[in-house]
């Protein structure tokens, strides 16, 4: 192998000529041919990938995005306060009411006692916004195979929005199979001052139109869908019916 520049014989693996001393993986940026010692040769860095500089890019990236993710995540834990896991009673004892989540906790606890004996699951949500405190639970239960859920919303100290619903599976149609237990729709109407309750359902369920059909009623809006879900194996439709309070029963 000869230098690119003075021809002189360079030994393999070496990285500048013994004679002019020009140094591979650079490059010459002119060249004086008259001069012997060449020490006007002026040599400029090629670009190369420099591994430090990328790392402190990489390096600032994951700080950039680490600040964002923590920014990020504490507006939320500050929207969303029941993300940490609080039930309504812890986030009163932590100073996060305004009221609001007390007065759905009352409600909770008069309904979860009216409707103990099917031992019912609660669900507790809430989020705070600045001066906005929403809160919202659930109780639900089963009776004979029968899915029953009351809900409750509350905002700025008083009641939102209130529904129950049912839902449940039947092998030929709800219209057909009644396997809702009257009692029990019966109990829900008391609690919401709601007298006719069951026969209301009982229309919606004889409707032709359980596929998808809205009434008004009063101050309540219901609601029955029925979706045909069987298999090769099994005959079965699930429906829903819903009854949502236009204004509260309180």
């Amino acid at each position: 192998m000869k230098c690119d520049v003075c021809g002189t014989k360079i030994v393999i693996g070496s990285y500048e000529c013994p004679n002019c001393g020009y140094k591979y993986g650079q490059y010459a940026s002119h060249y004086d041919m008259e001069s012997t010692r060449h020490e006007h040769i002026q040599y400029s860095a090629k670009r190369s990938f420099d591994i430090n500089k990328m790392k402190k890019i990489i390096g600032l990236v994951i700080i950039v995005f680490g600040v964002g993710c923590f920014v990020v995540s504490v507006a939320f834990s500050v929207l969303f306060k029941n993300k940490e896991g609080l039930t309504f009673q812890s986030a009163i004892d932590k100073g996060y009411d305004n009221g609001t989540i007390a007065l759905a906790l009352e409600a909770e606890q008069e309904l979860a006692k009216n409707f103990s004996v099917y031992d019912p699951h609660i669900e507790e949500y809430y989020f705070k916004e600045n001066d906005r405190v929403f809160a919202q639970f659930g109780i639900s239960y089963h009776v004979d195979g029968i899915g029953y859920r009351i809900i409750h919303s509350f905002e700025n100290n008083e009641i939102n929005t209130s529904q129950f619903e049912i839902n449940g599976y039947t092998d030929n149609g709800i219209q057909y199979s009644n396997l809702v237990n009257t009692d029990v729709i019966n109990q829900i109407g008391n609690y919401f001052h709601y007298d006719y309750a069951y026969e209301d359902f009982n229309e919606m369920r004889l409707s032709n139109q359980v596929s998808g059909y809205e009434l008004m009623k009063d101050n309540w809006k219901l609601n029955i869908y029925q979706d045909d879900v069987s298999t090769e194996e099994e005959r079965l439709y699930y429906f829903v019916y819903t009854a949502n309070q236009i204004k509260s029963y309180r």
